[in-house]
C-alpha cells in the first residue's frame, strides 16, 4: 500500500499535524489484473472507491482532513462516515441526519 498525506487537526494531540491515509498500489493491481485475465479488476475498483481513513502520524488517532468534506464523525464510536449515512456502519447506532 502507498500513502497519501495531507494536513488535518488531531483532537487527541490538539494541533494541526501531518495525517496519512493508505491508498492502493495501482501498478501492483494492474499486474494482478493482467495475470488473472481481468478478474481482479472488481477488487481493484472496490479498493479504489473505498473511503480513506486519515490517521494522525503522531498518535495514530482517526482525524478529519480538509479533503474529507462530505463526511461526519459518529458520536458513539468516533468513526468517520459519509455525510449521507444515518446509521454508523461500525456500531450500527443512529447518528441523525
Amino acid at each position: 500500500m502507498a500513502f497519501k498525506e495531507s494536513q488535518g487537526y488531531c483532537k487527541k494531540c490538539e494541533e494541526n499535524i501531518l495525517i496519512r491515509a493508505e491508498t492502493p498500489n495501482h501498478v501492483l493491481h494492474l499486474i494482478i489484473t493482467i495475470f488473472t485475465l481481468s478478474l481482479w479488476v472488481i477488487v481493484w475498483i472496490g479498493l479504489s472507491i473505498k473511503p480513506k481513513e486519515w490517521r494522525c502520524t503522531k498518535c495514530g488517532n482517526l482525524v478529519l482532513s480538509s479533503e474529507m468534506r462530505g463526511t461526519k464523525e459518529c458520536p458513539h464510536c468516533n468513526e468517520v462516515v459519509p455525510q449521507i449515512m444515518a446509521t454508523c456502519p461500525t456500531c450500527n447506532k443512529w447518528m441523525g441526519v
